[in-house]
């Protein structure tokens, strides 16, 4: 039998239709995994948040005081959590996971570090827990050799305080955003000025614009730029959509392209976190974490492949090449505060990555990094 669309039957079954598809979404959501508040006391250990520092619910906040710990919490979580792509090369297995569980253990309890999917799904967990409007959105990464943007191989946070919405991403690398960056829907998207990045010069803004890969070009997206000063030219980093939520399923799928032969982070090995000014050369953040956190952020440790570099306030401080693994194992633990044991470190033999003598190395120009 067809039911009239007029009908009181028909309106009295869509109704509860409706209800009962709202009350559904309704518990998917809730079933979005949450960390409980000593999983959270964790995660502060590991970010070396002050316990006079710590709240561990938002709710009563007001919206300033939300965006100030919340850029606390980027802060502090940019300097002790490195971007680090270790598992694709110092394992035996080569497994990758991102469940906010297994992330969990791998991040906080084991004390690494992740790649961008990581590290921004565990702190998007995080902030859900704390009580933030946030959730993850796909991102496209400039390609400055193809002049063009690639697929989705990224993903930032997206957390909205006081009816503004802030880009959050702590997997971009030394050119990402070192607090939250607002999306400025008011003014076109456009912050003409930028805001100021680390050190007295570099920038970066977002704006709203079409990609050229686009056919339709009425459709806008976000995008990230980045430039060394006021004057030079703004370059893209990576855009993204700002209303389409990616979901923890949407992140496990691309999260897999992370193997791919075509994927830089399977051939090359990379990490990377933020420094303060606090931390001296000769034993960088790894003593007294309390006095490194109370220091502003100034720079940017970079090891890649067989060279490691540390630029500070935009000059370059500190460079070392390895001609052996035991002194790449030894830099990864003393500037990142990774430990890889005997068997972990010995995963890497006969791979591409590994560090074979004298002879290996890489077109290394001191712009690349």
């Amino acid at each position: 039998m067809i039911i009239p669309k007029t009908s009181v039957c028909f309106r009295g079954l869509s109704r509860q239709l409706s209800a009962r598809f709202i009350s559904t979404a309704q518990a998917q959501q809730c079933k979005r995994p949450r960390y409980a508040n000593f999983e959270i006391t964790e995660y502060f250990n590991r970010i070396h948040l002050s316990p006079t520092q710590r709240i561990f619910s938002v709710s009563k906040l007001t919206s300033v005081q939300q965006l100030a710990y919340l850029t606390l919490l980027k802060k502090h979580h940019l300097v002790s959590v490195p971007y680090e792509n270790l598992q694709a090369h110092y394992s035996w297995h080569k497994g990758l996971g991102v469940s906010p569980t297994r992330l969990y253990e791998k991040i906080v309890r084991h004390r690494r570090g992740g790649w961008c999917f990581e590290t921004n799904q565990l702190l998007n967990t995080a902030l859900l827990s704390l009580g933030f409007d946030v959730i993850l959105a796909g991102s496209r990464v400039f390609e400055p050799c193809n002049g063009r943007f690639g697929g989705l191989v990224h993903c930032v946070n997206i957390v909205k305080i006081g009816g503004v919405h802030y880009l959050l991403d702590v997997g971009f690398g030394g050119y990402g955003p070192p607090k939250p960056v607002p999306l400025l829907e008011g003014t076109g998207g456009i912050e003409p000025n930028g805001l100021q990045h680390i050190g007295p010069q570099a920038e970066m803004r977002v704006v709203k614009q079409a990609i050229a890969q686009q056919v339709d070009q009425t459709r806008r997206l976000w995008v990230y730029q980045f430039r060394r000063g006021p004057g030079e030219e703004w370059q893209p980093m990576c855009c993204f959509n700002s209303d389409f939520e990616f979901l923890p399923e949407d992140i496990e799928i691309l999260n897999t392209h992370g193997m791919s032969r075509t994927c830089f982070a399977s051939r090359e090995l990379l990490l990377q976190r933020f420094t303060t000014s606090n931390e001296p050369l000769t034993a960088p953040g790894r003593t007294n974490m309390k006095d490194v956190m109370d220091g502003e952020l100034d720079g940017s440790i970079v090891l890649y492949q067989n060279r490691l570099k540390w630029r500070r306030e935009g000059d370059l401080k500190l460079s070392l090449k390895f001609h052996t693994e035991a002194e790449r194992v030894e830099a990864i633990r003393l500037y990142f505060g990774i430990v890889l044991d005997k068997e972990v470190s010995e995963g890497i033999k006969g791979t591409a990555s590994e560090i074979r003598g004298s002879w290996f190395g890489t077109a290394f120009d001191d712009e690349t990094i």
